[in-house]
């Protein structure tokens, strides 16, 4: 008898690279994952707010977020069985990202 092994295709969640985000406008929070159509995920965005889903067309996943916080925060993205932040049983995907406040460093225009 002859048995023949195939190897599990393992599945990979990424977020997008550590960026800059803008305090009150709206970004685009992303990430991509080789998960089937239909799997759920949920994303958190590090300011105390989620966002949650199924995959839809196998590779793409994005929010338009806007941060209510400013400083440094920690994206997390949960695809798979068990979606949830914290206690991803799924693919979980972690990015640092840093939130700036445009209204509290800008120098006052002096007039001329």
């Amino acid at each position: 008898m002859l048995l023949v092994g195939a190897a599990a295709a393992s599945a990979e969640t990424l977020l997008m690279p550590k960026r800059d985000f803008l305090m009150g406008t709206p970004e685009v929070v992303w990430g991509v994952t080789t998960q089937a159509n239909g799997t759920a995920f949920v994303i958190d965005f590090g300011d105390g707010s989620q966002a949650s889903g199924t995959v839809a067309d196998r590779s793409y996943v994005a929010f338009s977020h806007t941060f209510p916080i400013s400083g440094p925060l920690t994206v997390q993205l949960c695809v798979g069985a068990g979606a949830v932040i914290p206690g991803c049983s799924g693919e979980l995907a972690t990015v640092g990202i840093n939130v700036f406040n445009s209204g509290c460093c800008q120098r006052p225009i002096s007039a001329g």
